[in-house]
């Protein structure tokens, strides 16, 4: 917009029901956004650290097993 032209003056109410509900249900949806990433976040931990223990415990049995075989 050239400068030489002025622009319209535009007024907003911040306090229309429909911007507050809209703004609350955006809220919303952010916080259980949120909380999905949490949860899923902890869960994935969770099952790394479980995906660990089992890998450990399978070179555990593996090693046994070969520990048998060479007594054989």
């Amino acid at each position: 917009m050239p400068a030489s032209q002025r622009g319209r003056l535009v007024t907003v109410n911040l306090l229309d029901p429909t911007l507050l509900a809209l703004e609350a249900i955006l809220i919303v949806v952010t916080f259980a956004w949120l909380y999905v990433g949490v949860v899923n976040y902890l869960f994935a931990s969770r099952l790394g650290r479980q995906i660990k223990e089992a890998r450990a415990k399978e070179k555990e049995i593996e090693s046994r097993l070969s520990e048998n075989r060479a007594s054989m």
